[in-house]
């Protein structure tokens, strides 16, 4: 038998036998699963290359991972709020075999967490990297996604939220490739010489999601909560109504041109808000600014910035400012900007849109002309602005019957040549 052909059985083996063992998979839920409890805040809110083929062994591998039903990764509620159902992990032995052929995505993450909590830990290198590492898959039409999930722990406890760390890297499967796209920091702690926000040890809560538009990507939503606390006791200083705030920015990449996606190319840095992305020269990327975001102690990211773009009426943007109003403002870096769409309030039911704070009146500006814009009220659909930039200020509010925090439940922007950046509304 010649080497040629003992290494097409070889090649065949190796493949039946993933194909046996993805045939077995099962989805394992974590038994110490903690679900969101009401803050009683928004009670209603939130309900090598082969030689006889032309795909590699680590391509097979990567396209039968691909094929794996999505049932959704609990465990990650808390902290994964707008994504979690779209997950799956990948089973041990198929997760740890995953890791072994992409190392190279490993080195990448190594790269990128140099003096952060992890390399304390002795974090630091792609084979330390694997230990602590859980890979969960995301599809979205043909598009594959992995999300590598390195926690602080081998064995993360989700029931104690204050010592939980972790660092998501998103990464993308292109032509059988995987890129990595954005990496996001979640619970780490860095001290800060000039405080932005009152002073102490800020901790930054990272949200990595996919923004969908009729079954395929329109682009990656990147966005960073981040909590002031005294660097001495240990409190949190962020307090204001009685509530916890946070400073919120996020970064947005069009996937227009993933055409321009590669292996080679850099994350542009974002340390000191805990996300890193793509190099905006070659994509287009997007900053999002907007109020202080109310925070929830155990799932700090369930009122966040992420929730106004998401499409799901269900879940909102809660402001947590000193005057009760809220604001958005997105840096389209000249794209032109015709109109703006706001679902106002809560929108999962009308009791939920009575009881919490809603705007009344906004400040908008196009061609350097400013005006007021007064929103309806008792309207749970889409509210598009003509004519108006890609921010909005609020000026007044319909008072909720219960709570003050004001909220909205969607915020989208059309430019021309791309349409709803966030995704196609119904007008």
């Amino acid at each position: 038998m010649n080497k040629k052909y003992t290494k097409v059985i070889k090649n065949s083996i190796i493949i039946m036998g993933i194909v046996i063992l993805l045939s077995c998979s099962r989805n394992i839920n974590n038994p110490n699963l903690i679900l969101i409890q009401d803050t009683g805040i928004i009670l209603e809110a939130f309900t090598d290359e082969s030689e006889n083929t032309s795909m590699t062994i680590e391509e097979t591998l990567l396209f039968s991972f691909a094929d794996t039903p999505s049932t959704g990764a609990p465990e990650l509620r808390n902290v994964m709020p707008n994504s979690w159902r779209n997950l799956t992990r990948l089973l041990p032995d198929d997760e740890k075999l995953f890791l072994q052929l992409n190392a190279q995505i490993l080195n990448q993450i190594a790269s990128y967490i140099a003096g952060s909590f992890f390399v304390r830990r002795d974090i630091s290198t792609s084979e330390n990297i694997a230990v602590t590492t859980r890979v969960y898959k995301e599809q979205v039409g043909t598009d594959v996604f992995f999300r590598f999930v390195t926690f602080s722990e081998k064995e993360p406890d989700f029931s104690n939220h204050d010592n939980l760390r972790f660092l998501q890297a998103l990464v993308y499967s292109k032509d059988g490739r995987l890129v990595l796209l954005a990496i996001g920091e979640y619970g780490l702690k860095e001290a800060f010489d000039t405080p932005p926000d009152g002073g102490g040890v800020g901790v930054f809560y990272t949200s990595i999601m996919i923004i969908e538009e009729k079954d395929r990507i329109k682009g990656i939503l990147v966005s960073s909560v981040l909590v002031i606390m005294d660097d001495l006791a240990g409190q949190i200083t962020s307090i204001r109504n009685n509530q916890i705030y946070g400073s919120v920015r996020a970064f947005y990449m069009l996937f227009e041109n993933a055409d321009k996606i590669t292996e080679t190319m850099r994350l542009l840095g974002a340390g000191t808000l805990g996300m890193y992305m793509h190099d905006a020269r070659i994509i287009p990327r997007i900053e999002i600014e907007a109020s202080p975001t109310l925070v929830d102690p155990i799932s700090p990211l369930r009122y966040s910035i992420q929730n106004a773009f998401d499409s799901d009426p269900s879940t909102s943007f809660v402001a947590n400012r000193e005057d009760g109003l809220l604001s958005i403002s997105i840096a389209t870096r000249d794209l032109p900007v015709r109109n703006i769409a706001i679902i106002n309030g809560c929108a999962q039911s009308i009791t939920s849109y009575r009881n919490n704070s809603r705007l009344r009146t906004i400040t908008i500006s196009f061609n350097r002309e400013w005006r007021d814009v007064e929103l309806a009220d008792n309207t749970l659909s889409w509210q598009i602005i003509e004519n108006a930039s890609a921010w909005f200020a609020g000026r007044e509010t319909y008072l909720g019957h219960r709570y003050n925090n004001t909220l909205i439940s969607g915020f989208n922007v059309y430019i021309e040549n791309y349409g709803w950046l966030f995704g196609d509304i119904d007008e």
